[in-house]
């Protein structure tokens, strides 16, 4: 408190017709405080779910330390009156609107899957939601209030901002309940999503040296390595039982773009044998029909345009690497 503030009182004081007496009397506080507030949107008497959204919110920024309970008692006055003290605003004690805005930006996360996202996209989200119980209708892709209302229930159940939008931390949170790492990921196979490009140190230790084919089964994938660094990944089907997928470190013999199978007279387009007579190929049956189906042995693959582009970068002598 120095002089610049004296002069900003006598002022202020001078332009609102008060006493000019240069000090913060009582209708002087009173003045400013009616000019300088804004209405007051989540009072006490606010639904549990918005008191909800309120203690997230502050705990996520470090001034709510207990449970996320929906009632509004004298732990969350402090927290509010923290928050304005720490963001320079008004002390009213009171989630007023300048508090609300400012509190909803800085625990805001980014947006990433909006109302235009890609259509596979979207049917994932759908897929997800429903896998948690939140989506009872169909998976079409599209973008509708029932989303909208799927996703805050999320929120909501999840102790998340009720932001009403798919976040990066509501996103984070719907993976990790329907998807456990290292397995299949059936949700995005099934919205029509290419899988997620493993990290290298999630690879086999055998796949990352060298040029590498790495097949999982457990997540049915084929991931394109270069030392270490994979640069390609996608959806692979095995042999059914009696004709399993030998496991094993091996190396590509031959490579045709085009041939027919000997024994079961299918066509194999961008054929890489590895084992006998078991390749990575092209299969028009895994495109059709999926998992409902299974190989002879051969590990297939669905995406005409992925395995195209691997069949021309792949050499004669690059390793193999099939692991359960």
């Amino acid at each position: 408190y120095w002089s610049a503030v004296d002069r900003a009182v006598l002022a202020f004081q001078h332009a609102k017709g008060l006493a000019e007496t240069g000090i913060v009397d009582q209708p002087t506080w009173d003045r400013l405080q009616a000019l300088t507030s804004t209405p007051v949107v989540l009072p006490r008497t606010s639904t549990a779910l918005r008191v909800k959204d309120l203690q997230v919110r502050l705990k996520l920024n470090g001034r709510f330390a207990y449970g996320i309970t929906g009632v509004y008692w004298s732990a969350v006055d402090r927290a509010v009156l923290a928050f304005q003290l720490a963001h320079d605003l008004p002390q009213s004690g009171v989630v007023d609107q300048r508090t609300w805005d400012r509190l909803k930006a800085v625990t805001a996360s980014p947006v990433v899957i909006g109302r235009t996202a890609a259509t596979a996209q979207l049917k994932e989200v759908q897929l997800r939601l429903r896998a948690v119980g939140l989506w009872g209708y169909g998976i079409t892709g599209a973008y509708w209030s029932a989303l909208d209302r799927a996703v805050l229930t999320f929120q909501q159940q999840r102790n998340l901002p009720q932001s009403g939008v798919i976040d990066q931390r509501t996103w984070s949170r719907l993976v990790a309940l329907t998807y456990t790492p290292g397995t299949f990921d059936q949700h995005r196979f099934d919205a029509g999503l290419r899988p997620l490009m493993p990290t290298a140190a999630s690879l086999d230790s055998r796949c990352r040296t060298g040029r590498v084919m790495c097949v999982d089964k457990a997540t049915r994938t084929l991931t394109w390595v270069v030392d270490g660094t994979p640069s390609m990944v996608m959806w692979a089907r095995f042999g059914r039982p009696g004709a399993e997928t030998r496991e094993g470190t091996f190396r590509v013999s031959r490579k045709y773009e085009y041939v027919i199978s000997n024994l079961f007279f299918t066509p194999m387009p961008y054929s890489m044998f590895f084992s006998g007579g078991q390749a990575v190929h092209y299969s028009s049956n895994f495109a059709r029909l999926g998992y409902a189906s299974a190989s002879h042995g051969c590990v297939n693959i669905a995406d005409h345009a992925q395995i195209k582009s691997l069949f021309f970068k792949v050499r004669v002598g690059d390793k193999v690497v099939v692991h359960p």
